[in-house]
């Protein structure tokens, strides 16, 4: 590995990605769109590495199982949190110069 591949390496990013509601915004139903093109993806997150990212995904996975979060169901309705659950589920981590990202 030459000197310029070993920075470029370094500087490769890494996002935690969750796919779009299968509906626009407001009509939220109880699956996430997984078929849609990563550019339409939410960017949750950068990371130095994928394992810093695979840590957060399962941070985050584990938080939302945790039965306190639905303490306050007025605020916030069970069937979002399962929505939430979904997403992340169903969440991924990419590299951020993944041309999947750009619609390529």
């Amino acid at each position: 590995m030459t000197c310029c591949h070993a920075l470029a390496a370094l500087l490769v990013a890494w996002l935690l990605i969750v796919p779009p509601p299968l509906t626009p915004h407001g009509t939220y139903q109880h699956d996430p769109d997984v078929n849609a093109p990563l550019s339409k993806w939410e960017n949750f997150g950068k990371f130095g590495g994928a394992s810093d990212c695979e840590r957060e995904r399962g941070r985050l996975s584990n938080f939302l199982k945790d039965p306190t979060m639905l303490a306050n169901e007025e605020q916030e309705p069970h069937w979002y949190a399962d929505y939430a659950r979904k997403r992340l589920d169903a969440s991924k981590c990419v590299e951020d110069d993944d041309p999947r990202l750009r619609g390529e």
